[in-house]
């Protein structure tokens, strides 16, 4: 009857090892992150492909100088303190309304204020405009009606100072 008890105990140590090494290998398969996963780790640890490309041709963009000539060919740069630049650019010869040539957040706000104030384009402080701009006007457009009174105002005011 001893035996018989210890074919049992062997029966079960037998299983539990069986069943312990099937549970570890099922676990260690459940942990390892699928294709997608690992991808879209990658993406939040680094950041979204797109916004670092963005990032890099507003970088290129600053250091190639066509930033720099728009800016100095601009009528007027439209800031609020530091945050927004947007430059107007009106030539009553060859455009018919002003239009946004160029603008930028932060610190490329700062690099357009920095090169207008440099290259004696004007910078007139008017946070509401600058906000307005920059959110409703995209770049290569011309100005819409709401803006007209208040860009004409600053044009006015440029021309008359000379």
């Amino acid at each position: 009857m001893f035996w018989l008890w210890g074919v049992v105990v062997l029966c079960y140590i037998v299983f539990f090892l069986a069943d312990y090494s099937y549970q570890r290998y099922e676990l260690m398969k459940n942990l390892k992150m699928s294709h997608e996963e690992v991808k879209k780790e990658i993406k939040e640890m680094e950041g979204n492909e797109e916004i670092k490309r963005h990032r890099h041709s507003l970088h290129q963009e600053i250091q190639s100088g066509s930033l720099a000539v728009m800016v100095k060919k601009s009528s007027a740069v439209i800031k609020n303190p530091t945050h927004l630049a947007i430059c107007i650019y009106y030539n009553e010869d060859t455009t018919p309304l002003p239009k946004v040539v160029a603008k930028g957040a932060d610190y490329q706000a700062l690099k357009i204020i920095e090169i207008a104030e440099k290259e004696g384009v004007p910078v007139i402080e008017n946070i509401p405009l600058a906000r307005g701009l920059n959110k409703d006007i995209a770049i290569g457009q011309y100005i819409t009606p709401p803006f007209f009174h208040a860009i004409s105002e600053i044009l006015a005011m440029i021309k008359i100072r000379g």
